[in-house]
């Protein structure tokens, strides 16, 4: 197939009809003289621009008129388009891509639905100048919005003046895509201000050094619904990158994917599909403090994964199914302070496992929703710790400085119970409605600390409801301290004392607690965190 000179003539024919109807249209809007002379302005300057790049497109006709269509190279080939506006003649786009029948149907389309029917008609170069078209317009356009600009011509032929911080590719039934496909952005616009990336694709499979060009990307998000894969050292040459978030879906997460990101912070594969954390998976990560992989399946994760970690201080597993945890897996992480393993195990571990965590300030290891379990909680030595989520029919006869306790599933209730807590400051007990009247002032006695206590029930009946009620000022004793309320949330099925203002005990955790602000973060984060629970 070839391209034909009919093509260019009856394009650039019905382009500048639609510049003279348009430019009618808006006569016959206002027809005063200085409205006459500004539209004849605009036509003239668009006309212009239209004849001389026409007359281009003809020169450069004559040079490939012999190759096939998908031959010729239309990305040094100068073309214009017309963007409609709203009571306008509209814009006209200057730019050094010829830009195809379906893309300008979807950049001039308004409706949302129509436009996404034209996005997934669109070749793989079209796909990529669709995307940073539309970032590049946005921009132009507000421009002539909050600036008088009478011309109303969008020049995107030089590269330096087209400026976007974003690239956002979305899922169009792309299924791969290769390095060889961005080299349309080096073309468009500065890359060095590019520096967040959301890649949405059908199907991802990244070749090795994929990102090489482009290093001043701080941001990177993959989100790939079917099987992926990424080649070891795809991103290499990310030496800017900060924050990573993959939802992908893929068996092993391998050796030398995630290597030499020397100013990596976060990772982030929150609900992705990855069984195995293989040897190695992260390596030569020096600066990477946090790593989230909540709710991705894993079952196994090798000796050494993270034995490379050494500044990482919040690691979350939860909502996965780990059939085993080799005995080693967390002793290279001297500086964790944050472990969250709740709803994760389907093995059962003693909790003596966590003691050479000898940072560590939060541990989340409330397994209520899996089969596994934390056995031996007695054993648990941690020096640091200040915040522990569990579940256990008693509480635990451990020696530890906490200021939060979560327990879930409490059946057994003793006098002197929490007398080994007394440095607690914050209480969270959930429990089965029948052990309501098991709840006692006297198990608080020497929890001179407390200031806020939640009771949280898998269900409250209408006579629970009226005990609690009637119940108040005993409940409210239980706390030493002054000004204690009680608060009765009947949709949340709890009931809290406290001494904080209302929904402030996370203000509390935020400016009181002496922890490091990563661990901070975990516990007051809306996502995961303990803010509704505690409030």
């Amino acid at each position: 197939m070839k391209l034909l000179k009919k093509e260019l003539i009856e394009y650039f024919d019905e382009l500048k009809n639609e510049i003279d109807i348009n430019c009618e249209k808006k006569l016959c809007i206002d027809s005063s003289e200085a409205e006459r002379l500004k539209i004849e302005k605009i036509r003239s300057n668009y006309l212009y621009q239209v004849n001389r790049i026409y007359a281009n497109n003809l020169q450069k006709y004559e040079i490939v008129k012999e190759l096939d269509y998908e031959q010729i190279n239309f990305d040094d080939w100068e073309f214009c388009f017309l963007i409609p506006s709203d009571n306008e003649i509209g814009f006209l786009i200057l730019i050094n891509h010829y830009i195809s029948k379906e893309l300008q149907l979807y950049l001039r389309s308004p409706d949302f639905s129509e436009r996404n029917q034209y996005y997934k008609k669109l070749t793989n170069r079209d796909l990529i100048l669709a995307c940073l078209l539309n970032n590049i317009l946005s921009e132009k356009f507000s421009l002539f919005r909050y600036k008088s600009i009478d011309l109303n011509i969008i020049d995107l032929r030089d590269p330096k003046q087209n400026i976007i911080k974003s690239f956002r590719l979305g899922d169009a039934g792309l299924f791969s895509i290769k390095s060889k496909d961005l080299y349309l952005i080096d073309s468009l616009i500065d890359k060095t201000h590019l520096t967040r990336w959301y890649l949405e694709l059908s199907k991802t499979i990244l070749e090795e050094n994929f990102f090489s060009n482009f290093e001043n990307i701080l941001t990177l998000d993959i989100k790939s619904e079917k099987s992926s894969y990424l080649k070891p050292n795809c991103l290499n040459g990310l030496h800017n990158l900060k924050f990573l978030k993959i939802f992908w879906n893929a068996s092993i997460l391998e050796e030398n994917i995630f290597s030499n990101l020397e100013n990596l912070t976060e990772i982030h594969f929150r609900e992705s599909l990855i069984r195995v954390l293989g040897e190695n998976a992260f390596k030569n990560l020096p600066k990477v403090n946090t790593i989230d992989i909540c709710g991705s399946r894993i079952e196994e994760i090798a000796s050494n994964s993270f034995s490379d970690l050494n500044s990482l201080e919040y690691l979350n597993l939860a909502k996965n199914f780990i059939t085993s945890l080799p005995d080693n897996v967390f002793n290279g992480l001297k500086n964790l302070t944050a472990l969250n393993l709740n709803n994760c195990l389907v093995v059962e571990i003693e909790a003596k496992f966590f003691n050479n965590l000898e940072n560590l300030e939060f541990l989340a290891i409330n397994q209520n929703k899996k089969p596994g379990k934390v056995s031996n909680l007695d054993g648990l030595k941690l020096p640091k710790l200040k915040f522990l989520d569990i579940n256990s029919r008693k509480v635990p006869k451990f020696d530890l400085s906490l200021e939060i306790l979560v327990i879930d599933g409490l059946e057994q209730f003793k006098e002197n119970m929490f007398d080994r807590l007394s440095s607690l400051q914050i209480l969270v007990i959930c429990l089965d409605e029948k052990f309501l009247n098991e709840i006692k002032k006297e198990f608080f006695e020497n929890m001179d600390k407390l200031a806020h206590v939640v009771f949280k029930f898998d269900r409250l009946n209408i006579e629970s409801i009226d005990f609690i009620k009637n119940n108040y000022d005993y409940y409210k004793a239980f706390l030493k301290k002054p000004n204690a309320n009680l608060d009765l949330i009947i949709s949340l099925r709890q009931f809290k004392i406290s001494c904080f203002p209302r929904n402030h005990a996370v203000e509390f955790i935020k400016s009181e607690m002496k922890v490091n602000q990563i661990t901070k973060s975990v516990i007051c984060k809306d996502i995961d965190g303990y803010a509704k629970l505690l409030n």
